[in-house]
């Protein structure tokens, strides 16, 4: 266990069955387990029966990230009693984490909120640090919040039955903490290694977000891959996985490092072996439109005076720091060359 400012985070196995789950919620008079429908019988029913909570559930995958789901839920809240000492408990991957953490952070000004997420992608990645978020018509994650949770428990014993998909979708995060932050994190990138890799990978996370808690500078750096990625889940109708967009979008912005003139040739050509070692195959699938594309691109939360921004990478492990603001302003006509390099590379990949 350890601590991410305000935030207790537990790694182990075998988690979700020990007594100590019981004892952190048996301090609120309420508890609330809200779950993905796919976890129902699995894990969500046993679990809501040993911490005698309360079980909501919200739809699986990037759907459940609405204005419409959140509505449900705050009326659900409402009929259920809640009030500002009721914990709320979140259970599943980086939808309900995003979808869960807004929802606490709004109702009733806040409510005390535990995490417990059930894939790679949500222990290394969206259950640490404290974002939030919800997709729009205008895009994703253009509502959100920054709000800490009380703790987060990852039990890696759920990792054993994660679906290859799944995996694939943490090992892109994992890659990318690697790249901009911590290298180390790329040793354990096996199955075997779970316990080793959560843990490497969720306090790499924690470790940049301990100094930029509100995203005004070195946090920016775990936007890399994410400005091309969220622009190619919008342009693909979400039919790419997070992980999926991600990594695109991480060789996309290592290929820009490399047109700015930031990263060497030589260490492109590492970033290129690592993706194809660990994340084989990747391509756009077929409903991908450019134009959406660029579309979202104009809306990326980085943007500055109507210019898109992104992280360039200076080597493995380091970013280049842009006197604190880990985002340099890209041409559109850089864009649209490392766009169309894109589509050359990662159609019938």
């Amino acid at each position: 266990m350890y601590k991410v400012e305000l935030m207790q985070v537990y790694i182990g196995e075998g988690l979700l069955e020990a007594d100590a789950l019981v004892n952190f919620t048996a301090s609120y008079p309420k508890v609330i387990l809200i779950c993905d429908a796919y976890l129902k019988e699995l894990y969500a029913e046993p679990l809501a029966k040993k911490l005698n909570a309360h079980l909501l559930f919200v739809p699986s995958g990037e759907s459940a990230k609405s204005l419409s789901v959140v509505d449900v839920l705050q009326r659900n809240l409402a009929q259920l009693g809640a009030d500002r000492e009721t914990l709320l408990v979140a259970m599943g991957g980086g939808t309900v984490s995003d979808l869960v953490g807004f929802v606490a952070s709004i109702y009733l000004r806040g409510l005390p909120l535990l995490l417990i997420p059930t894939t790679l992608l949500a222990m290394v990645d969206a259950a640490i640090g404290g974002k939030n978020g919800i997709n729009t018509t205008f895009g994703k994650n253009q509502l959100g919040t920054i709000y800490l949770p009380r703790a987060m428990v990852a039990d890696v014993a759920i990792l054993k039955t994660l679906p290859e998909k799944q995996w694939r979708n943490g090992l892109a995060e994992l890659l990318k903490i690697g790249l901009v932050y911590e290298p180390k994190v790329m040793d354990f990138l096996k199955r075997e290694n779970a316990l080793q890799l959560v843990t490497q990978g969720a306090r790499a996370k924690s470790a940049v977000v301990e100094q930029d808690l509100m995203d005004h500078g070195i946090r920016h750096i775990l936007n890399f891959g994410h400005t091309i990625g969220h622009a190619l889940e919008a342009a693909t109708g979400y039919d790419l996985s997070h992980g999926e967009a991600v990594a695109i979008g991480a060789l996309v912005e290592s290929s820009l490092s490399l047109h700015l003139g930031f990263l060497s040739r030589s260490d492109y050509h590492t970033i290129q072996q690592l993706y194809a070692k660990h994340l084989p195959g990747l391509k756009l699938s077929s409903n991908y439109c450019r134009e959406r594309c660029l579309q979202a691109l104009l809306l990326d939360k980085k943007r500055r005076d109507g210019s898109i921004r992104t992280v360039v990478l200076q080597g493995v492990g380091s970013v280049f720091s842009a006197e604190g603001e880990y985002c340099v302003t890209v041409s559109n006509s850089m864009l649209e060359t490392v766009i169309k390099e894109m589509e050359l590379n990662f159609f019938g990949a």
